[in-house]
């Protein structure tokens, strides 16, 4: 009871008369034949492809509504060769052509990337692959292809491009080192040190812990990296390193995770500050008082000696150039937690000061404008002046101006948020490879591959 397709085929008979006198005819199902057509056609709608069909020896171009919109076109235009060179950039004309000409001549197939002008005046991208059919003597005698637009693709492509050279641009006049880590830390892409640490290419296998930091420091980094993979949180540490001149130096090194549409981690971007001077002035702490504050006149920070109760008593000379103080005498003796009360800090200042009482170093991070009123952030540390009797006797709070690096952060974080996006928003594959084309991270929207199918592995393991 079933509906079904047949092809007739059917022959007349003739009399002696030369008329019809009966036929003779076949038939044969053809059912799955045009369902297999439907189904085609189907998915050719459900993609989104344009379709064309070139008759050689006539001329005739036939395209679907679809191909006729990837092209600017309107569904009522009587197509021809002629008129499709038309629609393209000017500058892609000549290729256009020389691709098609070389199916048709020598080749079968062609493939190639092609923008349109739109009658508006917009430029869109479409790839167009068409495949030449022969007859028995080998002439061209039609063609047929497909058309996808690519435009969101070139899009998404150029915005990923042109984050990248931000971020490139914005490490160059950063007085930070960048840096840039595999989705588990295990890798570190090349690295401009800027003059703080050796420049290299690509460390893998964890190479780089070796690298650039001393032995008793790797295990305390390689756990707190660990920690910001599980959580996928920032990673924020200050440690010791090697620098390139072989000494040891100290950072403070920030690093914001890079995530897929899948919450999946791609990759790090981070950024290392030398505090080496504020940990030397740190440890100047712990020598003589006379020391310290020759240590202390020296620091390019803003150093303050406070009473125990947060009483100021005495600021440095570069501490005052940098608060912009006219004079000093003027503000001994005034709450220093009321210098954070603009940026809703004062809590954070107290409980600072609580912690050097108790015989540690607190820290905190914020906003506090300067005596003139202008706006600075501050890295700052607390901790107490030991007297003779090895009790606190003053604090001391070290704050440094990190008002440049605050806006660097921002502008880094403003550029990764726009590479998140592009990266997200791309449909092609984004992979990085070591040196023996192993893959150390992949994002393939379209394969649907993971990370942890593909890490670790070259093209022809997979």
């Amino acid at each position: 009871g079933s509906i079904g397709w047949n092809l007739l085929r059917a022959v007349p008979m003739l009399d002696a008369h030369g008329d019809v006198c009966e036929w003779f005819g076949a038939a044969s199902d053809i059912t799955e034949r045009r369902q297999g057509d439907e189904r085609l056609q189907l998915a050719i709608a459900g993609s989104n492809l344009g379709t064309w069909h070139w008759d050689i020896r006539t001329g005739g171009l036939d395209w679907s509504e679809r191909c006729m919109e990837i092209f600017g076109l309107s569904p009522r235009t009587a197509m021809s060769y002629e008129k499709f060179i038309d629609a393209l950039h000017p500058e892609d004309r000549a290729r256009a052509d020389d691709a098609v000409r070389g199916a048709l001549q020598g080749g079968s197939e062609y493939r190639v990337e092609l923008r349109s002008v739109w009658p508006d005046g917009s430029v869109h991208w479409a790839v167009s692959v068409g495949r030449a059919y022969r007859d028995a003597a080998g002439e061209p005698i039609r063609m047929e292809g497909i058309a996808l637009d690519i435009t969101e693709s070139k899009r998404a492509d150029e915005a990923l491009r042109e984050a990248e050279r931000n971020y490139r641009a914005l490490a160059k006049a950063s007085a930070e080192v960048p840096y840039r880590m595999s989705a588990d830390w295990s890798m570190m892409l090349a690295l401009d040190g800027h003059g703080l640490f050796a420049s290299s290419g690509p460390l893998v296998e964890w190479a780089w812990v070796e690298q650039y930091l001393p032995r008793d420091e790797q295990a305390r980094v390689r756990q707190a990296s660990s920690d910001a993979v599980a959580g996928k949180s920032l990673f924020d540490l200050e440690h010791r390193v090697l620098r390139a001149d072989g000494s040891t130096g100290w950072v403070h090194s920030r690093a914001l995770p890079i995530l897929d549409e899948n919450e999946n981690l791609v990759t790090w971007f981070g950024a290392a500050s030398d505090i080496t001077a504020r940990k030397d002035a740190e440890a100047a702490l712990a020598l003589s008082e006379a020391f310290a504050r020759s240590v202390v006149g020296a620091s390019p920070d803003c150093m303050k000696g406070l009473s125990l109760d947060g009483r100021l008593l005495w600021m440095n000379d570069n501490g005052q150039r940098l608060m912009e103080v006219g004079d000093f005498a003027a503000l001994r003796g005034t709450d220093w937690g009321s210098f954070w009360d603009a940026g809703g800090l004062r809590a954070q200042a107290e409980a600072a000061m609580a912690i050097a009482r108790a015989g540690s170093t607190g820290r905190f991070t914020g906003f506090c404008p300067t005596v003139a009123g202008t706006p600075r952030w501050w890295d700052v540390a607390v901790t107490a002046i030991p007297g003779h009797d090895g009790r606190a006797e003053q604090l001391l709070a070290v704050s440094r101006d990190v008002t440049a690096q605050r806006e660097s952060e921002a502008a880094i974080e403003l550029l990764t948020e726009r590479l998140v996006l592009a990266v997200q928003s791309s449909t092609v594959a984004l992979f990085q490879q070591d040196l023996d084309l192993r893959y150390t991270w992949i994002y393939n929207p379209a394969l649907g591959f993971k990370g942890s199918e593909v890490v670790g592995k070259r093209d022809g393991d997979l």
